[in-house]
Parts: C-alpha cells; structure tokens; sequence
C-alpha cells in the first residue's frame, strides 16, 4: 500500500462499517497528522518482546498516550467497549502502509 492508496482505503472501511464512520474519521485524522509531521511523535514504533508496538499520543490529554499492538489498545474506549478504537485503526492502517 501506498500514502495514494489512503483516500480509497478510507472510503472502504466507512462503506463496510458504517457505525464507526466517526471513529474511522479520527483515525485518519491521526494517521494523516502523524504522515504531514512524524517528528511531531504522535505515533511511535518500538521494538517490545520480539515484536513491533506502538504508542499513539492522546488527543485529549496533553501527557497522555496509549499502547497498541495487533491484540488492542491501553485507552478508555478500548477497555471500555472492547471494539477497534480510532488508536487502533490508525495503527493497522499505518502497519499495512509501511508493510509491518
């Protein structure tokens, strides 16, 4: 996949899940915030135990960040309701972006 491929894969994903056009919307806006400045740190990879995670920065809180991988996400919504979190679909989204 390519950044050109984006917008279309942006349009898929709301077709296919149309209650979470929302939250598949914030997720691109992080993913196309950290891809426009990557030194800006709002997603971050790391090596962990023989395998690649990352760590999105929070939106709402300043200090805040939370941990993801291919299982989940650290964030409220996650815990919370147990579905895929914007955090998440942005992480995926890059993952497939970059090959990971």
């Amino acid at each position: 996949m390519t950044a050109s491929q984006l917008p279309d894969i942006w349009t898929k994903a709301e077709s296919r899940y149309p209650r979470h056009v929302v939250r598949i919307g914030k997720a691109r806006a992080i993913l196309e915030a950290h891809l426009a400045d990557p030194r800006a740190k709002i997603i971050l990879a790391r090596w962990l135990g023989g395998e690649i995670r990352f760590v999105v920065r929070s939106q709402s809180n300043e200090r805040g960040a939370y941990d993801v991988d291919g299982q989940g996400c650290t964030c409220p919504d996650w815990e919370k309701s147990g579905h895929r979190c914007k955090h998440w679909i942005a992480v995926s989204t890059l993952r497939a972006l970059i090959g990971a």
